[in-house]
C-alpha cells in the first residue's frame, strides 16, 4: 500500500514546485508588435495599442531621448508623446527599444547602453517586483 502512495505524492509535489519557483515570466513584447508607428488616435504621436484583455507595462527608450513609462490598459493606446516631427529622424537614425511586461509586473533588467542590444533582442524576462 505504501509504494502506492508514493506516485501520488510526487505528481501532486511536482505540480505545486514550478508553481512555487516561477518568479519571471516571458516578456510580453509580441502584445505591441504590430501596432506600433504614428496613431491618429493620439493625433499621431508614436505609440501602440494594447490589444490584450489585461494591462501593459511598458517602458520606451528613444536612443537620445528621455525613458517614458507608462500602464496601458486594455484597449487603450501607450503614448510616448513624440509626434512625427520630434522623433522621425532620430527614430531612424538611432532607433528605440521598449520592455513590455503584464502590469504589475517589471523588467528583469533596465533599458541602458549596456543592455540596450538585449533588450533590443527581447531578451529580458518580467517579473513582480
Amino acid at each position: 500500500m505504501q509504494w502506492g502512495k508514493l506516485p501520488i505524492a510526487i505528481v501532486l509535489a511536482s505540480a505545486f514546485i514550478p508553481a512555487a519557483m516561477a518568479q519571471s515570466s516571458p516578456n510580453a513584447d509580441s502584445c505591441l508588435d504590430a501596432t506600433w508607428g504614428y496613431l491618429r488616435a493620439t493625433s499621431y504621436e508614436y505609440g501602440a495599442v494594447n490589444t490584450r484583455a489585461y494591462p501593459l507595462a511598458v517602458s520606451f527608450k528613444p536612443r537620445n531621448g528621455p525613458m517614458v513609462q507608462k500602464t496601458g490598459e486594455p484597449g487603450q493606446a501607450f503614448r510616448t508623446g513624440l509626434s512625427y516631427a520630434k522623433f522621425e529622424a532620430d527614430r531612424k537614425k538611432s532607433g528605440w527599444v521598449a520592455t513590455i511586461c503584464r502590469g504589475g509586473e517589471v523588467p528583469d533588467r533596465t533599458i541602458s547602453d549596456s543592455t540596450w542590444d538585449a533588450v533590443l533582442g527581447g531578451k529580458y524576462a518580467c517579473r513582480k517586483p
